[in-house]
């Protein structure tokens, strides 16, 4: 009997401790999706190093837990494995040091002062090169979310559309903790890419998932008497490692700031 089949075969009152009324989002005992799994589309891609991957589409079913794994094969394994995210974050990094190495504020000179002309040749310089950089790192992200978007089941795509119209470059949007941001647009950067994540994370987990399934591993189960240690360590590792995949983990703050874009 493998180790997958000795957690299917469990029933919830073996494992989880006085839970078996309410829903657990990802329990230990795995939902198993026959008619989903049956209609299931496999696409292959080849990676930069000639190496052929075939990923499953993302879709939705009743096993959610299917859904998350197939979400976090296409952000790790593809978008990552393809060079990408690299690429958008070396971008990123250059638009940092370029903002850290020319302090546009000591170059900026009042209108009515006499002009320093090698310092407006700085300023002038630094705002053009960090537009530069800024244009191929959105560049960038935007490939990410289409390569991203290419992975997901044709049904619910439109799910994917809406939260990536209503988020990224638009104003006014709703960001996670559910505040109305009117001054300052979502571009197409890493930050973005984590916010648009998490809230097609919300398509089909509560906002308190994370913390649900923390809870659920800490004081929601038990070892069930006839499966070996090895077994439920390997799956509680397996569920505790989706946790900073799910809402509501905050998303890191951007790393640069827009320049010119001062109050």
């Amino acid at each position: 009997m493998t180790d997958t089949k000795s957690v299917k075969v469990l029933k919830k009152e073996e494992v989880e401790k006085g839970n078996h009324g309410t829903v657990v989002e990802l329990p230990f005992v795995p939902i198993v999706d026959e008619e989903a799994e049956s209609t299931t589309q496999d696409v292959t891609v080849k990676l930069p190093n000639d190496t052929k991957v075939t990923i499953t589409k993302i879709t939705h079913s009743a096993n959610k837990e299917s859904f998350l794994l197939q979400s976090i094969v296409v952000k790790n394994h593809l978008v990552k494995d393809l060079g990408l995210y690299a690429e958008a974050e070396e971008h990123e990094k250059k638009m940092e040091m370029e903002k850290c190495q020319i302090d546009i504020d000591r170059y900026y000179q009042d209108p009515e002062a006499d002009q320093d002309q090698v310092a407006q040749q700085k300023y002038d310089e630094a705002l053009e090169e960090y537009a530069r950089l800024e244009k191929l790192r959105d560049e960038v992200v935007k490939k990410m979310f289409d390569t991203f978007w290419q992975f997901i089941h044709e049904t619910i795509r439109n799910i994917f559309d809406d939260i990536l119209t209503s988020k990224v470059n638009t104003t006014p949007w709703v960001n996670l903790q559910g505040v109305e941001e009117t001054e300052e647009e979502l571009g197409f950067s890493l930050y973005a890419f984590e916010v648009v994540w998490m809230f097609w994370m919300r398509s089909v987990f509560q906002e308190d998932a994370a913390k649900a399934t923390l809870e659920y591993l800490l004081y929601g189960i038990k070892k069930p008497r006839p499966v070996a240690p090895r077994i439920v360590v390997r799956r509680v590792k397996q569920l505790s490692g989706y946790i900073d995949y799910l809402p509501p983990i905050t998303t890191p703050k951007p790393r640069v700031r827009l320049l010119g874009r001062r109050g």
